[in-house]
């Protein structure tokens, strides 16, 4: 393979300066694609453990003081977050058995379908 020469003179492309140039661009392509990677593992990992990270972060809404009146049906729970929120919708409704655990609303607001929060 011939390129044009730069001084004048005739000059070649050796095989060695092909194989400088590829290893350059697996170099760069390897860097920015293990870059990429990483961050999506790391998202990807906080979003598999999102309870727990959650729970540790904000104590006080994932887990509520244990009262001796009986637990509120999912209809009533529904039913109290509209009149609080009335222009969410709601996605998801985990209830928890365990005592003192708080049910976690995921709604989305009306025209704006991203991000979902969680209440």
């Amino acid at each position: 393979m011939t390129v044009a020469p730069r001084n004048g003179a005739g000059a070649r492309i050796t095989s060695v300066q092909v194989r400088a140039g590829f290893l350059q661009v697996h170099r760069w392509l390897g860097l920015t694609l293990g870059l990429v990677l990483a961050v999506m593992g790391l998202t990807g990992a906080t979003m598999a453990f999102e309870e727990p990270i959650m729970a540790a972060l904000s104590p006080g809404a994932a887990s509520v003081p244990v009262r001796s009146a009986p637990t509120l049906s999912p209809d009533v729970l529904l039913e109290r977050f509209a009149r609080a929120m009335p222009d969410a919708n709601v996605t998801t409704l985990t209830l928890r058995s365990k005592p003192g655990a708080s049910p976690q609303v995921r709604r989305f607001r009306a025209g704006r379908p991203w991000p979902r929060n969680s209440v």
